[in-house]
Order: C-alpha cells, then structure tokens, then sequence
C-alpha cells in the first residue's frame, strides 16, 4: 500500500492542472491576477517557508505559515468568483 506522501504530490499535481484548465475552479474577470497577487505576498512575507505558492489549489490543500491568514483575509473579498472564495474559507 502506497503513502500519502507518495500519492499526494500526484493528487496536488493533477489539481493544479485541473486549475490551470479552468476545471477546477471558476475564475472571472481578474481573479487570476488576484491568484498570482495573493501568492506572490505569501511567498514574499515567508521567505523562508519551505513551499512557494502559484496556485489556488496549493493554498488550499498546503497548510499555510502561521499568519498566513492575515493575506488571505486581505485578498478573498477581491474575487469575483464564488468558487475562489470558498476555496479560501476555512
């Protein structure tokens, strides 16, 4: 039987290629600069956490740095799409 930590780089990486082909979630008017917005200032804040964040899908299956929260709070009322913003509730 195989690990979770062998099957879930497969199952992210299958998400985000359902994210980048638009079947993942729905992204209206600017919300993939939103996206590429909210996870540049996660990756610039947290310079040192071991993960760099790209997708929606990354955020919400990765757990976050501690204060994380704070960023996204900042960027989740800026979505059109009600899928991106209920990707980011907890």
């Amino acid at each position: 039987m195989a690990s979770n930590r062998v099957i879930y780089p497969k199952v992210l990486a299958d998400l985000i290629i359902r994210e980048r082909h638009g079947q993942l979630y729905t992204f209206l008017g600017d919300d993939k600069n939103v996206v590429r917005r909210m996870c540049d200032e996660i990756n610039e804040t947290y310079p040192d956490y071991p993960y760099k964040f790209n997708y929606l899908a990354e955020i919400e299956r990765i757990g976050l740095p501690v204060g994380a929260g704070t960023i996204l709070m900042k960027y989740i009322h800026q979505f059109e799409s009600e899928t991106c913003r209920a990707a980011l509730l907890p």
